[in-house]
């Protein structure tokens, strides 16, 4: 009997060592995003630059990952997972290091895009690896795992990057420049622990010649497929959620709220944990319920969340302690919908396509995400109502692709 996409595997399932090796990864490439935040005024006065100058060193990193997800899908698909996702790591980890021996704020720029690129690789080929492995429940079930890493990652690397900028003082040593250095061994250590147990999980009789005709073919047949366009939008309006929730929580909870800087490091562990709390009970639920109707239930959470903030802004109930709640909400909701919708994603193209697929669900998160940043940004915030507004519109869209594409009731 021929097998459906979604039922399709390339390589027999991961084991746990393998995928323990893809988590590392994957809180690696995250930990790089915000690590080096605590050190941003020290490493602007070091290179002689003001803050808002240094701090293009994120949206550089952000632009590298988005458009570099495009070419390592289809590179990984011509040519396979192991050697693809290795040389990635590898990438990451020696423009890591010369992040760190940058002298001046232009050379950290280009090391910075570099260190992307190969941190990108990292993010696309785990969840294609997992495709390649498993489907349905079993899919999903992995993701909810690297999905943890994606949480673990961007809270750690400020508090790991604060006692980094310590150590860096009491050594004498730019404490900026150890955040880097540490994110170098980091990878090193990873890559040689990959280099031990991963596996190759995508057979040559599956790759595909990295045409541009092919590329562009498979991409057309992507956008074709109704259920994976309804997951992939759907996965990239749940993560724009809490993106316009990092983008305004400053200024609500900064500016307008009154909280030092330390408390509001305390207020934003909540979301990640609780994102991470969901994807444990993911994990642990998916096979019994099935992915379908925990995206039901996130999306409740993602949507229902973020509308009960506007009318708190509305009734001048706009307090710090209201939006950490929302935040724990809907963190829960993202942790429910946004590995469900990944596995949906993933399973629903054959595993010949799982690395190009997996770099169009990247790049519509990023961009996606970008457009709810920049829609916060634009915003004159004397309430959290517009912050509200963004993450509302996005958990609305986010059900709406879903109910749409996907259509899960009719199945």
């Amino acid at each position: 009997m021929t097998q459906t996409p979604s039922s399709q595997t390339a390589a027999p399932p991961l084991g746990m060592t393998p995928l323990i090796v893809l988590v590392a990864m994957m809180f690696t490439s995250q930990m790089a995003i915000t690590i080096f935040l605590p050190a941003l005024p020290a490493l602007a006065a070091d290179l002689d630059r003001s803050v808002d100058a240094a701090r293009l060193i994120i949206p550089a990193y952000l632009g590298a990952f988005a458009v570099a997800q495009l070419v390592v899908g289809p590179l990984s698909d011509a040519y396979g997972r192991r050697v693809v996702i290795l040389a990635g790591l590898a990438l990451f980890a020696v423009a890591s290091f010369a992040c760190a021996l940058a002298p001046d704020i232009e050379m950290l720029m280009i090391a910075r895009f570099v260190q992307a690129t190969g941190s990108c690789t990292l993010l696309v080929i785990s969840r294609a690896m997992v495709r390649d492995t498993s489907h349905g429940a079993a899919a999903a079930r992995a993701m909810a795992y690297l999905g943890m890493a994606m949480g673990v990652g961007p809270a750690i690397g400020p508090i790991l990057g604060g006692y980094l900028m310590l150590s860096g003082h009491l050594m004498d040593f730019s404490g900026w420049r150890m955040t880097f250095h540490a994110t170098g061994a980091i990878a090193t250590i990873v890559l040689v622990a990959g280099l031990r147990v991963l596996p190759e999980t995508l057979p040559p009789a599956l790759r595909q010649a990295p045409r541009i005709a092919t590329m562009a073919h498979n991409g057309l047949r992507l956008f074709g497929l109704r259920a994976f366009m309804g997951y992939c939008l759907a996965t990239g309006f749940a993560v724009a959620v809490f993106q316009a929730y990092l983008s305004g929580s400053p200024t609500v909870l900064i500016t307008l709220g009154g909280l030092t800087t330390e408390e509001f490091g305390a207020y934003m562990l909540a979301a990640p944990l609780c994102f991470i709390a969901a994807n444990l009970f993911t994990a642990r639920i998916v096979a019994r319920l099935g992915i379908d109707r925990l995206i039901c239930l996130g999306s409740t959470l993602l949507a229902g969340a973020p509308a009960a903030l506007v009318l708190a802004a509305l009734a001048g109930v706009d307090r710090p302690w209201v939006f950490l709640v929302v935040a724990g909400a809907f963190s829960i909701g993202s942790g429910l919908v946004v590995p469900t919708t990944l596995a949906g994603a993933m399973t629903a193209v054959a595993p010949s396509m799982a690395a190009s697929a997996s770099a169009l669900a990247g790049f519509f998160q990023m961009a996606i995400s970008t457009l709810a940043t920049l829609a916060v940004s634009a915003f004159l915030h004397e309430s959290s109502l517009p912050t509200a507004i963004v993450m509302t519109i996005a958990g609305v869209s986010m059900v709406a692709f879903f109910a749409l594409l996907v259509n899960p009731w009719r199945r």
